[in-house]
């Protein structure tokens, strides 16, 4: 069940990165083969496609299953995207939009050897 604190502090940092993208969807399934994969909490939109994932973290940080399930999917599709992980708590304590998030940033990013 989700927390009013996470699902308001989503609300919150979807409207402070609107001007900054395309499109932001909330709560986007991604699925390969038919099969689902996860669902964060905000998708990010740029004119290429899908650029920038957020995961709003109020009582548990991104677990490795999930950021390995997003790795891997966009391994797959060989794309390259930002993931953050951004506190509830911290969205919540802002009084207006700050100049910048405070945050942990994770990556697609990968190197054949």
């Amino acid at each position: 069940m989700e927390s009013y604190k996470h699902k308001y502090a989503k609300q919150i940092l979807r409207s402070w990165l609107l001007n900054d993208f395309l499109r932001i969807e909330l709560e986007y399934n991604f699925c390969l083969d038919g099969k689902f994969y996860f669902t964060p909490d905000l998708v990010c939109f740029s004119k290429d496609g899908i650029c920038a994932i957020y995961e709003v973290v109020h009582r548990h940080e991104l677990d490795a299953k999930k950021l390995s399930r997003m790795q891997f999917y966009f391994f797959i599709s060989d794309t390259n995207i930002k993931i953050f992980e951004i506190q509830a708590e911290w969205i919540m304590r802002q009084i207006e939009k700050p100049k910048e998030l405070q945050c942990i940033e994770f990556t697609t990013e990968y190197e054949l050897f």
